[in-house]
């Protein structure tokens, strides 16, 4: 008899599977198979992933690595977008969903899963220019004085929070002179994925996770791409922009943020990301359908097993596109998970 694995609450609220303990801490392959009837497999017995076109590069190469470890499979890669990707796990016509960014759930998710997403961390946003996935980064003009903001200090130049003052002008942030008359003119792709843009999930990472959900303030620019964006901030002398760290480029200057009131200023240099405090970090996610009081498909817990191990982050590090491993205190947070 096979071992039973259940969703459960961990400590606060985190969910965890237990009856996993093999996930990460077997020493030896074992022979796996998709789970009988699955939906991802294709009429000729490929096993279909359909993820985020952003980590078709990664998730090809860790399953290349999968099949070369279990003789007999195969995979082929589906790109979609974040939705699209999500959508697939909810019908069980993918094992896992490789996305870009956060998913915290919706209607169609839990009337037909039956329990909460399951993401799983597999690696920090690279800061190389040819990476899909990058960690964002807060730009002024080059002419700008200001060396550093804090996350709350941004959340009331870009929108309006409940409680908290709106900074219209450089002045409420230390700016002296001349300079500190300015208007400060924010910028960046739309709030709201009901705009098309290059990047839907942008709203999401800033507006909802970063700045609490708050709409943006009234003269809020909002740009396609994020070329657009830094064109503005560096035309504009007042301009701020929210861009991922590797589409910056030359007329504009990068802004330390600091999490807290006592937090260290950080740019967002591959030892910041490292370190896990960066406040505008993007991670590489699995996403997994794990449903209340039911066995986790062992092929998903195997592979699982073998993407957050030495080996697996050291396949991603060598992928070509720059994604920066997990720390070790965050693959134990990932593994814990498991427990």
């Amino acid at each position: 008899m096979g071992k039973k694995f259940r969703l459960a609450l961990g400590v606060g609220g985190m969910a965890v599977i237990t009856g996993l303990g093999a996930c990460t801490t077997a020493t030896a392959e074992q022979p796996v198979a998709p789970a009988a009837g699955a939906g991802y497999v294709m009429p000729d017995g490929t096993i279909r992933v359909v993820g985020a076109a952003s980590m078709q590069r990664v998730i090809e190469k860790l399953n290349a690595m999968f099949a070369e470890k279990h003789p007999g499979l195969h995979f082929r890669y589906a790109p979609a977008d974040n939705n699209g990707a999500i959508d697939a796990l909810i019908f069980d016509a993918t094992p896992f969903a490789p996305d870009g960014t956060v998913y915290s759930g919706g209607i169609a998710y839990s009337d037909i899963v039956k329990a909460p997403p399951f993401a799983v961390r597999i690696a920090h946003g690279s800061l190389d220019p040819q990476a899909k996935i990058s960690p964002l980064a807060v730009i002024v003009n080059a002419s700008n004085p200001v060396q550093k903001l804090s996350v709350a200090q941004l959340a009331s130049i870009f929108s309006k929070p409940a409680r908290a003052p709106v900074f219209a002008k450089w002045s409420q942030l230390g700016v002296q002179g001349v300079g500190g008359n300015g208007v400060i003119e924010p910028g960046g792709l739309p709030w709201s994925d009901h705009y098309a843009s290059e990047d839907r999930s942008f709203g999401d990472d800033v507006f909802y996770r970063s700045f609490g959900g708050a709409a943006p303030v009234d003269d809020y620019r909002m740009f396609e791409t994020y070329a657009e964006v830094v064109d503005f901030v560096a035309r504009e002398r007042d301009a701020i922009g929210i861009v991922p760290i590797n589409k910056i480029s030359g007329g504009v200057k990068r802004v330390a943020l600091v999490e807290g009131p006592l937090g260290i200023a950080r740019t967002g240099t591959t030892d910041d990301i490292r370190s896990g405090h960066y406040p505008l970090d993007r991670y590489l996610y699995l996403y997994l359908r794990v449903q209340t009081n039911k066995p986790l498909d062992p092929l998903v817990r195997e592979y699982v097993r073998m993407v957050l191990s030495p080996e697996g982050q050291a396949a991603i590090t060598a992928e070509g596109e720059g994604y920066i491993p997990l720390d070790p205190m965050e693959l134990a947070e990932e593994q814990s998970k498991f427990e």
